[in-house]
This record gives structure tokens, sequence and C-alpha cells, in this order.
């Protein structure tokens, strides 16, 4: 869990750095203690949204943010093609490294390098 919440705070601070703007998407639920079960935050929370929200350049991103064998839920992969069929961008990414690859190859970033705006 804390490389997770590592990982997704360094993305944020490098889209937050002059990329654009991101957030951090809690999409943890809430323990009931009459029904003694996890609920979700609200009746109009998304489910399986990434972990991370952003817009770079306009572009509507997601990132959810998995470490090791983790893989997305059934409920992930459905949200993603949903943001996907709207025209937005979703990744999966499993470390800094790939973060990195993907801002490079989209030209936000030049070589670890933050582009200027």
């Amino acid at each position: 869990m804390a490389q997770a919440s590592a990982l997704t705070q360094a993305i944020i601070t490098t889209i937050n750095s002059g990329l654009g703007i991101a957030w951090r998407n809690n999409t943890v639920g809430i323990y009931d203690l009459k029904t003694k079960r996890y609920r979700r935050s609200s009746d109009r929370s998304a489910i399986g949204t990434g972990d991370v929200v952003a817009c770079i350049d306009g572009e509507y991103l997601e990132f959810e943010i998995k470490i090791g064998s983790e893989r997305q839920s059934v409920e992930q992969k459905i949200h993603q093609h949903r943001v996907q069929e709207a025209a937005g961008r979703y990744f999966v990414v499993k470390s800094i490294d790939e973060f990195i690859a993907i801002a490079e190859g989209r030209g936000w970033i030049n070589h670890g390098i933050r582009r200027k705006a």
C-alpha cells in the first residue's frame, strides 16, 4: 500500500509542478458499522475510476496505479473503456519509470525534463 501511495503522490506532484493539474481520486469505500461491510462513499461516486485524475493540454486523463502483480478489476476495465470511448486517456501505471515513459511519449516532458508551458 505504501508503494502505491508513493507512486500516486509522485505522479500528482510531477503533473502539478508545471505540466497541468492532477489530484488523487479517493475511491476507497467506507466501513459501515451497522451493516458490517464496506460501501461507496457516495451514491454518486463512480465505480472503477483511476487513482489519479488529471488534465494536461486540455486532455482528460486517468491513471490507475498497480504495484507488482496487482491487476485491474472488471469495474476498472469497464470504466477505462468508458473513458476512452469519451476521447479521454486512461493509463495503468506500475512505476514512476513507466509514468515518465508515458509522459515522454506524449510530449509532456523531454528525457525527464519538464517542457516549458
